[in-house]
């Protein structure tokens, strides 16, 4: 996403060697949050990612949006749809789970995102979850 709003006065001033500051990149975070509201205006994911974002920056993105918390209870009570969908976030973090479980193997693996199971591998599958507590079951 950042390709199609980066300037390209910024460009060229990057390939000089000569570091962005906060004033040149107010135009970028600028054009940045606009297509982030459109996305979510239009019901769709809108998740920037960039390792490197100081967290000013990350805090103006934010601006506007609605706290995901405060989003979610509200869905609750009136059975909307969240901002962001539960989807979403499993598929945000399946692949720290998959990461984790094939450490802890000590091995790789295959999955299948179809069928949300590791492929011909029982051994893997059982680490997807762990033994309730109690009473408690799913």
């Amino acid at each position: 996403m950042g390709k199609l709003i980066n300037c390209h006065s910024y460009v060229e001033k990057m390939r000089a060697g000569i570091p962005l500051d906060d004033g040149d990149r107010d135009g970028w975070l600028a054009s940045l949050q606009n297509l982030i509201r459109q996305k979510i205006d239009a019901g769709q994911n809108a998740i920037p990612a960039c390792s490197a974002l100081k967290q000013k920056y990350r805090e103006r993105l934010q601006q506007d949006r609605p706290h995901h918390v405060g989003n979610f209870l509200d869905c609750v009570a009136s059975r909307a749809k969240t901002i962001t969908p539960a989807e979403a976030a499993h598929h945000s973090i399946m692949i720290g789970h998959l990461g984790s479980i094939a450490m802890k193997l000590g091995r790789k693996v295959r999955w299948n995102p179809q069928a949300q199971r590791f492929v011909n591998d029982p051994e893997a599958d059982r680490l997807l979850s762990r033994p309730m507590r109690g009473a408690w079951s799913i």
